[in-house]
């Protein structure tokens, strides 16, 4: 068990429910283009900085995922601001809350997958969710 977090992909104006992952909802299927486990100072972000769907779920724009990254630089350039920019977020199943070498490791390894994630998708045509399960 733990902390397992998805980024999912999809054809804007489908069911905004989310279910598991790989569901078809009304037609729409949500492709994962990015998973983690245990980050829990991204979902925390997350969960404080997007349009809650339901208590599992986010809705992520273009700009949140823009500035997403843009926290993730700042924290890098400037380890002493972790805790306040991208704390971590302690809870059942959540994983480790030390800001450490992997913590570190972990930014620098979404940083990379979310630059990606923003440069394959098309905003107009397509919309971005986060779903958690503990």
């Amino acid at each position: 068990m733990g902390l397992d977090m998805f980024l999912l992909r999809k054809v804007k104006g489908g069911n905004k429910k989310l279910e598991i992952y790989r569901a078809l909802t009304n037609g729409d299927q949500k492709e994962e283009v990015a998973y983690w486990r245990k980050e829990n100072w991204l979902h925390k972000w997350f969960f404080d900085n997007c349009k809650m769907i339901d208590e599992t779920a986010v809705e992520v724009s273009e700009e949140q995922l823009k500035k997403l990254i843009e926290v993730i630089e700042q924290v890098l350039g400037n380890p002493a601001g972790a805790a306040e920019l991208l704390p971590p977020q302690s809870g059942f199943f959540f994983g480790d809350t030390d800001i450490d070498k992997y913590y570190f490791k972990c930014l620098k390894k979404a940083k990379l997958t979310l630059t990606k994630v923003l440069e394959d998708t098309d905003f107009t045509k397509e919309q971005l969710e986060y779903y958690a399960s503990w």
